[in-house]
């Protein structure tokens, strides 16, 4: 085990859970891909059993719906398979020039190496149906988008339609409650707009998303996307926007906004939980003008809209984070301290190569 890393920017972060509760941390960066078990007070090399001749640049870390993977039905070929009772969220990491792959909570990878000349594997995202189709979608800075049908064991580049190939973020829509499709509506942010794919990745077409602004830098879609066709843009200079019909027209959000580069958008829950007895409102006979509440990481300090991006004010959080904050993850509602309220617990990465979670709320 090792001290955690101070000089290193963390580019990306996630997190896992065992069965027993212990939270597995995941750490990339230059250096290559840390992980801890303890809160981030300790941290080993992920990349150890390859032993890489040198640093192992990972832009990227991701892993999949929780409950949605069996280890025991897609080990490696040649590896023993463990038991149902010691499943784990399969782990994939971008690097340049491949992805990695773990099974088994990060211990052990598999590496898939790209065609030359190397992509930069900088974003990833899982099919929400991954358990069933082992669908997986990584962007790189030049080539494109690939794709994944078995799980991450394999990739190629699936462009058609792609006009511009510098993709800095792929989202993955939800399926709504109930729904059968198999087939996942997809986004791709890049320098000069938004791509929709709605075949999972195998065909593109641009959306109505503005040409002459700076370059899109993330997108997150509304967990009701089903139903209200919701999508959020950040972009590197020109402010947030949004969608409410799947891409077909854009909208900036509320001024004035935070000003910087608008690196991650998060679409939260409400703060307040909602009684059992209360019925949820249907959004599409209730739209309701306050219904989201957004987090956006702008340059390296998080800002908070309770009012769907109209107005914005600076997250709160009791965490020292003036280093500045490079990701953040989204791990949901915690109780907070009145009757029905709760708090949001993030897990951050910073600019001195420090993780630590960070709540903010009611």
């Amino acid at each position: 085990m090792t001290e955690p890393a101070t000089s290193q920017l963390v580019h990306s972060i996630a997190l896992t859970q065992t069965a027993d509760g212990t939270e597995h941390w995941f750490a990339a960066s230059t250096a290559g891909l840390r992980h801890s078990s303890d809160g981030g007070l300790s941290w080993n090399d992920c990349y150890e059993s390859l032993e890489p001749q040198s640093a192992i640049t990972t832009l990227a870390i991701a892993a999949s719906p929780a409950g949605s993977f069996d280890q025991s039905q897609h080990a490696e070929p040649g590896t023993q398979a463990r038991t149902q009772s010691e499943t784990e969220r399969c782990l994939l990491a971008g690097a340049i020039g491949g992805v990695l792959r773990s099974l088994d909570g990060g211990q052990t990878w598999s590496v898939f190496d790209a065609p030359a000349p190397p992509p930069v594997f900088s974003s990833l995202a899982f099919s929400p149906g991954f358990a069933a189709d082992g669908l997986a979608f990584a962007g790189t800075l030049e080539d494109g988008v690939f794709r994944t049908e078995d799980r991450g064991r394999t990739w190629a580049a699936w462009n058609f339609g792609l006009l511009d190939l510098a993709v800095l973020d792929i989202a993955v829509t939800p399926p709504g409650p109930g729904s059968r499709r198999t087939d996942n509506t997809l986004f791709a942010a890049t320098e000069t707009g938004v791509f929709r794919s709605t075949n999972g990745g195998r065909a593109w077409r641009e959306t109505a998303f503005p040409s002459d602004l700076s370059a899109t830098v993330c997108l997150a879609g509304s967990p009701d996307f089903a139903t209200d066709q919701c999508l959020f843009a950040g972009t590197e200079s020109d402010g947030m926007f949004q969608s409410t019909d799947g891409g077909a027209s854009w909208a900036k959000l509320g001024s004035p906004q935070p000003s910087g580069a608008v690196n991650t958008l998060l679409v939260l829950p409400a703060t307040t939980r909602r009684p059992t007895n209360e019925p949820v409102p249907d959004p599409s006979t209730d739209p309701t003008p306050n219904k989201y509440r957004l987090l956006a990481l702008v340059d390296d300090a998080l800002h908070l809209s309770e009012d769907s991006g109209r107005t914005w004010n600076k997250a709160e959080l009791d965490q020292d984070v003036s280093a500045g904050i490079s990701c953040v993850l989204n791990l949901g509602l915690t109780d907070g301290p009145g009757a029905g309220e709760a708090s949001t617990r993030l897990l951050l990465g910073l600019h001195n190569g420090q993780v630590l979670t960070a709540s903010f709320g009611p």
